[in-house]
């Protein structure tokens, strides 16, 4: 249709090819197909020039209406994206609601007013599009979606116990000695882990025994169990 309007509109086809930067043929064989689709002839051809027939007059009419209902709907969107206004629903774990995001949420809002930010925080898997969440922000490994994604960042993990749980067993030598230790994790990740040691030699561990606890993020239950956390937090807290 945006062909057929800009041959109208130049008056040749060469002038319509020149504006879409394809070759004058191409744009000839596009009305020749809108023609044959219509079962109508749209131009009169001549050596010299073109001219529209009664159903191209009718046509061109409502296409240029069309065409400009198009670019205001476009020039709109552009707008809205230089200066975002509307609702924004976002599903974020719920071990990140005492952390730097927190900080750069408040940031975006001092930024973006007209923006009304309603965050989720959970830790269970959620269909974002049947729960109507416009942003997904996750931890782990990413299941294959059509649905676009980007990296934000790392998250670096240690592995810790309490002293009382620990020292009543024997000290393990490798990661297969800690299959038969009792876990907390999160119900999302399997039941094997890569470890890395101070060397950085991974081995794998299957877990084998778990607990079920809500973990609150100031007061987590390191006097008993395994429990992966982030080492900043762990030179933090006193075991």
């Amino acid at each position: 249709m945006a062909v057929f309007a800009r041959v109208v509109d130049k008056g040749s086809f060469r002038a319509a090819a020149q504006d879409f930067g394809v070759a004058p043929s191409r744009v000839s064989q596009t009305i020749t197909d809108l023609e044959s689709f219509l079962g109508t002839t749209l131009l009169y051809r001549t050596t010299r020039k073109l001219a529209l027939t009664g159903e191209g007059r009718t046509l061109y009419a409502h296409v240029t209406e069309m065409l400009h209902s198009a670019e205001a709907g476009f020039n709109e969107i552009n707008a809205n994206t230089q200066d975002p206004v509307g609702a924004l629903r976002v599903t974020v774990p719920a071990f990140l609601a005492v952390s730097d995001l927190s900080t750069a949420m408040a940031t975006f809002i001092k930024r973006y007013p007209n923006v009304a930010l309603s965050l989720h925080y959970s830790d269970r898997r959620v269909d974002i599009i049947e729960n109507g969440f416009d942003l997904a922000i996750k931890a782990g490994t990413l299941a294959d979606s059509a649905m676009m994604s980007r990296k934000l960042s790392a998250i670096s993990r240690a592995l810790v116990a309490g002293a009382g749980y620990a020292g009543a067993r024997p000290v393990p030598a490798r990661p297969a000695d800690l299959e038969d230790w009792d876990w907390i994790q999160y119900q999302q990740r399997s039941d094997t882990v890569d470890l890395i040691s101070e060397k950085g030699e991974t081995e794998r561990a299957c877990r084998k025994h778990f607990r079920s606890a809500r973990l609150s993020p100031e007061r987590p239950h390191f006097h008993a169990l395994l429990i992966f956390c982030s080492p900043k937090r762990r030179a933090r807290k006193s075991f």
